[in-house]
């Protein structure tokens, strides 16, 4: 299966981040390429690409949804959680949330940069940058 793209071939790139195996359902996971960060969320099957990095403090985004806490300096705590209905996330440590389709943050008013997954039919899985 592929998904549709929404880019121009000219100037964006598909770059391989792993098969479709290391995206566990309802979770998030981190990738590297070399200075970005990414966030892949796998909810009900299809995958979803977001900076993996919330603009409020830095916290990581692909650990929405597993029970991490903010610090104490940062006055109280919040599970990151992933909302599967709307596809959303709430960061980690503060509880900004995020639209995984958009990016957008519907307290900040602005929005992270999403990005194209393609998986491709032997499972091999591409952001497009």
């Amino acid at each position: 299966m592929v998904i549709q793209r929404k880019y121009s071939e000219y100037n964006m790139r598909e770059k391989i981040i792993g098969r479709i195996e290391d995206f566990p359902e309802g979770r998030g996971t981190g990738v590297k390429l070399g200075g970005l960060k990414i966030a892949v969320f796998n909810i009900d099957g299809k995958l979803y690409a977001i900076h993996d990095s919330c603009p409020h403090k830095h916290a990581p985004l692909h650990e929405s949804g597993t029970n991490r806490y903010n610090s104490e300096k940062c006055g109280g705590t919040f599970l990151g959680e992933i909302d599967l209905e709307l596809k959303m996330i709430k960061c980690p440590w503060h509880g900004l949330r995020f639209d995984l389709e958009t990016g957008e943050s519907p307290v900040l008013k602005r929005k992270i940069p999403v990005y194209n997954v393609v998986v491709r039919e032997d499972g091999e899985v591409a952001v497009v940058v």
